[in-house]
């Protein structure tokens, strides 16, 4: 699945350039949010408001997420990504690192960055009919199969 996605980045339709004004790191964290049922504003809070069973691990597992996911889709830099996170750009580069290397063997962690892409490719086809998410959501589905 790690080859397939870096191809992505490398040179199709998800290429940052492509959906700069249509993805933003506003909608990403909304997508990842319901993904992976969490608070938004835990996304980018010091500490997950519920300190209850396994939340803050989630919270934690949807933050790489969505940070991975702002790199991949947006055209902004992680110095700008780290800045909406409230976390340092060293943060963002281990996160995406993190999601890089774990996401080929972590279902779990594939089918909801696919639930997530989904919910992104949604909006985008009510704002503009794009399907550069959907190349990725189509992608990650069929290397999550595969598994």
């Amino acid at each position: 699945m790690r080859e397939s996605l870096r191809g992505f980045r490398a040179g199709t339709a998800l290429s940052p350039k492509c959906n700069a004004e249509a993805l933003s790191i506003e909608s990403i964290q909304q997508a990842v949010a319901e993904a992976f049922e969490v608070r938004i504003d835990d996304l980018s809070g010091r500490r997950p408001t519920l300190q209850i069973n396994n939340y803050p691990e989630q919270v934690r597992q949807a933050r790489k997420a969505a940070l991975y996911l702002c790199r991949e889709l947006t055209k902004h830099n992680a110095t700008r990504i780290a800045e909406r996170f409230g976390r340092k750009p060293a943060v963002v580069k281990r996160a995406v690192e993190s999601v890089r290397e774990i996401i080929h063997s972590d279902l779990d962690l594939a089918g909801r960055l696919v639930k997530a892409a989904q919910r992104l490719q949604a909006g985008l086809s009510q704002q503009r009919g794009e399907d550069d998410v959907a190349l990725f959501t189509e992608q990650l589905a069929q290397d999550h199969r595969h598994k």
